[in-house]
């Protein structure tokens, strides 16, 4: 019986070596998942920081490309926006707007830094009021109308060309959208 209670006593103290043994493995290991977590979660909160700065970089980017139609709020301050035409993006600057019959002049500089000349300027112009998304479909709607300039925009130059839009009231222009066509090309000849 001795024996026995001998060998009970001797398993006892090595379970509770084992558990012991165990319990710190438990902790080792826990505290390695945690430490791997925290790396795992500082991964994610750069990864996030890079993709926001990527989708900021690539907006930033759609803005700045030669677009198709470009947007003015006749009460912003000027800059100029580049749209496409077939020798290179030309520069559009809204210069003024000012009352004329029952409507308005468009006044719009273009500048074209390529060294093709264009005989004209065609396209649409469509205008409204202020866009406010709060407000329905016909509060938000644009008026459209098709312009047609025969001036010459010669190359490496600013150029102001007009137009009229008709019928409008002045809280009528506060969104002017103009898409631009330059559809002929004036090179200059081998020799200037």
């Amino acid at each position: 019986m001795r024996i026995i209670l001998v060998a009970l006593v001797i398993s006892l103290s090595l379970l509770s070596g084992c558990e012991e043994s165990v319990s710190s493995q438990s902790d080792a290991t826990i505290q390695q998942l945690k430490a791997k977590l925290y790396a795992l979660e500082q991964e994610v909160r750069i990864l996030k920081e890079n993709v926001a700065k990527s989708q900021l970089d690539l907006a930033l980017a759609k803005v700045s490309l030669p677009q198709e139609s470009v947007l003015f709020d006749p009460q912003d301050a000027k800059a100029y926006q580049p749209v496409i035409a077939p020798a290179g993006p030309i520069l559009l600057v809204l210069e003024k707007v000012e009352p004329y019959l029952d409507g308005f002049i468009v006044s719009l500089r273009l500048g074209n830094p390529s060294s093709a000349g264009y005989t004209g300027v065609k396209g649409t112009v469509k205008w409204g009021k202020k866009y406010d998304e709060k407000r329905d479909g016909i509060y938000n709607k644009l008026e459209e109308k098709e312009f047609d300039v025969k001036d010459f925009i010669p190359s490496g130059a600013w150029t102001v060309v007009k137009f009229n839009i008709a019928p409008a009231k002045a809280e009528d222009v506060r969104r002017i959208i103009i898409t631009p066509q330059f559809n002929t090309i004036n090179l200059k000849g081998p020799f200037g």
